[in-house]
C-alpha cells in the first residue's frame, strides 16, 4: 500500500501530482515510481493519458477522495478528446486508463494517428507560476498549458513559455519531472488586442477549458455532424440533404484564418489535395472517423460560435416554424386552420443580387389531399398563409370544381375566387378543369356578365403585353446595373472569377446582351511569360546552388532535384528545362555523377581522418565516407581509394622523418 499521495490542486495534471510525490519520496531509481503506485516497474511517465488507474486506486491510504473517473475527468486530458469521439472509442480509452496500456489509449484517442503533434516541452504560465507559489508554495503543471493548440493563458492573457522539461522524454522516460524543478521566473508576453491571430489563440485557449470543465458532454458523431449541417447550410456551404460544397468550405475558412496562423496551429490546408481535412472532416463523422479537436475548434470558431454555444443551441431546423401549420384549401372544413402537423424540407437555388443562394423549400400535406409548397424562411406570422405552389388540389378541391363548372349561372372568376380565394386565378381553374376533362366551353345563363367577363379578359391581355413589353426593358437595364455595381465591387477581379462568382447573372446578360457584357467586362489577363528573363537569373543561381550544396556539412549529390528544392525552381527545372537553354547548360556542368559523389566523399572522409593523424585501412576509410557497398568494385572509386592511403602514408611518413 501507498504510504501517503499529494492532493492535487486545481486544473492539476495527474503527471504534476505523481511528479510531486516523486519529489517528497525522494526514490533512489526513477523505475521504483512506477512500481509503487502503478504496480509495473516500467511504468513510463505519460503525459496526457496515464494508465493503470485502478492499481492506484486499490493501494491509496485509506480515506482517500480519489475515483477513476475523478482522475480521468479532471486532472487529465481525455475530456478533450472525448467530445469528438464515439461511444465505442470512449469506452476502449476508459478501459485502458483503468487498466495497463497507454499505447491503446492514444490510439483509441486518436491523439497517436494525428498529424497534429502534442507539445515538446511542458509549458506554463509566468503568471499563473507566481499565483501558484503564493496561493500553494510551489508551482505545478496545469491540464489547459499543456493541451494541443493552446498558445496563451486564457485567464492572463499572456504567452505560455516553454520548461526545459520534455513532454515525451525518450532518455529517461520513468522520470516524472515537476514544475518545482525546472520552473523559473521569465517576463510574460501579453498578447495584441488588435491582432485576429492573437484573438483566435485566445478563443482556442477559452473552448480549450471550456471542454475539459465538462463531465458528461458526449454528444456523438451523428450529432456533431447534425450540428454542423445546420450551421454550414444557413452559411451557404452546404445543403440540407447533408452535402457539404469542400471548394466553399475551404475558401471560407481561409478567409476567417491566415495561412500563417494555420500552419503554426499544425492545421494548414492542401488546395491541391481533394481530402484535405476541412473537405471531409464534416464527411468523416459520417464514416466514424476521428478528427483532432483542435479542427473542431477552428470550425466553430469559423461559424461564429464558441464550444458552450455550439453544443447548447439545437441542432433540428425549422424554416417554418414549429408547426402545426394551417390548410390554405378554401373548401376544406379545417381551411386556415393548424392542422398539419408534418412538413418535408427540401433545398431550392434563388438568385439574389447575381449570386447564387440555397433556400429552404417546405411541403405540406393536408388530410384533404390539398399539398402547397411554400419557398424561403418565414420571417413573419403573415407568412404562414403564403402559398407558392400547389403541388395537388385533392379530391375534395376536385370534386367542388366540377359541381360550380356545370354551375351556369356563375362565371370564371367567380369560380376562381370560391376555389382559390382570388378572381384573377382563371387560367389556373381553366387548366385543371382541363385535368379533369371537364366540358368546353361553359354553358351560360347570365349572358350579360359573360360578356362583360370575356371584354374585361381582352383589355387585361393587352395591357399585360404592353405591361410586358415595359417590364422587359426595365428587368435589362436592372439587371445591367447589377453587374455594373459588382464591376465596382471587383475592380481587380479577372474575367474568369466573375463567370465563376456570378454565374446565373452572367449567363443571364450574355444570352440576352452580349454585345453589352462585353464591352463591360474587364480586360483579358497578360499570359505572356518573360522565359529569357528567368533564364538569364536561373544560370546563375544555379551555380551558386551547386557549390552551397557542395560545402554543406553533411556531404550531399548535386543533383536536379536538390538544386531545384534549394533554389525554389524545381518544376520549372524539370518541366520547362527546354524553355531556358542557358540554364541546361549550366546544369549539365554542375550536375554530380553518382561515381564523382563518391569520389567527393573520400576526399572529405580523407581531410577527417587525416586531421585526426590516422592512416585507415581500404575498408575503414570507405565506411568513413560512406561509400555504398555497390560501389566498393567500381574502378573510380577503387583508384581514389588507392592514391587517398597513399599520400596519407606518404604524409605520415614525410612528418616522422621531418
Amino acid at each position: 500500500m501507498i504510504g501517503h499521495f499529494p492532493t492535487p490542486y486545481p486544473d492539476e495534471l495527474f503527471y504534476s501530482v505523481c511528479a510531486r510525490h516523486q519529489d517528497r519520496s525522494q526514490y533512489v531509481n526513477r523505475q521504483c515510481v512506477g512500481l509503487e503506485l502503478f504496480g509495473e516497474k516500467r511504468a513510463s511517465a505519460a503525459v496526457g493519458l496515464p494508465c493503470h488507474l485502478n492499481f492506484l486506486i486499490e493501494n491509496l491510504p485509506r480515506g482517500h477522495r480519489w475515483t477513476v473517473d475523478r482522475i480521468i475527468n479532471e486532472h487529465t486530458l481525455f475530456p478533450y478528446f472525448r467530445t469528438f469521439l464515439s461511444p465505442e472509442r470512449i469506452s476502449r480509452v476508459n478501459a485502458s486508463l483503468q487498466g495497463q496500456g497507454t499505447l491503446v489509449a492514444q490510439i483509441a484517442s486518436g491523439s497517436a494517428a494525428t498529424s497534429i503533434r502534442s507539445p515538446d516541452w511542458l509549458r506554463y504560465c509566468p503568471k499563473c507560476s507566481e499565483e501558484d507559489k503564493k496561493s500553494y508554495g510551489e508551482p505545478y503543471w496545469h491540464r489547459l498549458h499543456q493541451v494541443p493548440g493552446v498558445e496563451v493563458c486564457p485567464m492572463h492573457h499572456v504567452f505560455l513559455e516553454n520548461s526545459a522539461a520534455r513532454a515525451r522524454n525518450r532518455i529517461n522516460i520513468y522520470d516524472y519531472v515537476s514544475a518545482r524543478r525546472v520552473v523559473c521566473a521569465t517576463p510574460s508576453r501579453a498578447l495584441n488586442p488588435k491582432d485576429p491571430a492573437h484573438q483566435t489563440f485566445l478563443q482556442i485557449a477559452h473552448d480549450s477549458a471550456w471542454l475539459l470543465a465538462q463531465r458528461h458532454l458526449v454528444p456523438g458523431l451523428k450529432d456533431l455532424r447534425r450540428r454542423y449541417l445546420r450551421l454550414l447550410g444557413d452559411a451557404g456551404v452546404a445543403s440540407r440533404s447533408g452535402w457539404v460544397w469542400g471548394k466553399k468550405l475551404v475558401r471560407a475558412l481561409e478567409d476567417n484564418y491566415s495561412p500563417e496562423l494555420l500552419r503554426s496551429l499544425q492545421c494548414s490546408i492542401n488546395k491541391s489535395c481533394l481530402s484535405n481535412w476541412a473537405s471531409v472532416l464534416v464527411k468523416d463523422l459520417g464514416r466514424g472517423n476521428f478528427h483532432h479537436p483542435l479542427r473542431h475548434l477552428l470550425f466553430i470558431q469559423m461559424l461564429g460560435h464558441t464550444a458552450e454555444s455550439f453544443f447548447s443551441f439545437l441542432a433540428e431546423y425549422y424554416p417554418f416554424g414549429d408547426g402545426p401549420w394551417p390548410c390554405l384549401n378554401p373548401t376544406c372544413d379545417s381551411y386556415r386552420k393548424p392542422v398539419i402537423t408534418r412538413c418535408s424540407l427540401s433545398t431550392a437555388i434563388s438568385v439574389a443580387s447575381g449570386e447564387k443562394q440555397r433556400v429552404p423549400v417546405g411541403t405540406f400535406v393536408c388530410e384533404c389531399g390539398f399539398t402547397y409548397r411554400r419557398r424561403g424562411v418565414d420571417v413573419s406570422e403573415d407568412a404562414t398563409y403564403r402559398v407558392d405552389r400547389v403541388e395537388a388540389y385533392g379530391p375534395l378541391w376536385d370534386e367542388n370544381l366540377r359541381e360550380l363548372w356545370v354551375d351556369s349561372l356563375l362565371t370564371l372568376e367567380d369560380i376562381s375566387l370560391r376555389l382559390c380565394g382570388s378572381r384573377r386565378a382563371d387560367q389556373r381553374i381553366k387548366i385543371e378543369a382541363e385535368r379533369l376533362k371537364l366540358p368546353f366551353p361553359r354553358r351560360y345563363k347570365n349572358r350579360r356578365a359573360a360578356n362583360t367577363y370575356k371584354k374585361r379578359n381582352v383589355t387585361l391581355a393587352k395591357q399585360r403585353s404592353v405591361k410586358s413589353k415595359q417590364s422587359s426593358q426595365d428587368v435589362l437595364r436592372e439587371k445591367q446595373q447589377q453587374w455594373l455595381d459588382i464591376l465596382k465591387k471587383n475592380p481587380n477581379t479577372l474575367r474568369t472569377e466573375l463567370k465563376e462568382k456570378f454565374p446565373t447573372l452572367y449567363k443571364w446578360l450574355n444570352k440576352r446582351a452580349r454585345k453589352w457584357l462585353y464591352k463591360h467586362l474587364p480586360p483579358r489577363k497578360d499570359h505572356s511569360f518573360d522565359w529569357a528573363g528567368l533564364d538569364d537569373s536561373l544560370a546563375p543561381a544555379v551555380t551558386i546552388s551547386a557549390a552551397r550544396i557542395k560545402c554543406a556539412e553533411r556531404p550531399r549529390r548535386v543533383t536536379l532535384f536538390a538544386i531545384g528544392k534549394d533554389i525554389g525552381c524545381y518544376d520549372y527545372l524539370r518541366k520547362r528545362i527546354g524553355r531556358l537553354p542557358r540554364t541546361a547548360k549550366v546544369l549539365k556542368g554542375v550536375l554530380e555523377a553518382s561515381v564523382d559523389f563518391m569520389e567527393r566523399k573520400i576526399h572529405l572522409a580523407v581531410l577527417a581522418i587525416n586531421e585526426r593523424g590516422e592512416i585507415p585501412t581500404r575498408v575503414k576509410l570507405l565506411k568513413e565516407a560512406k561509400v555504398s557497398r555497390g560501389f566498393w568494385h567500381n574502378p573510380n572509386v577503387q583508384a581514389a581509394i588507392e592514391s587517398a592511403i597513399y599520400y596519407m602514408s606518404e604524409g605520415r611518413s614525410t612528418a616522422l622523418a621531418a
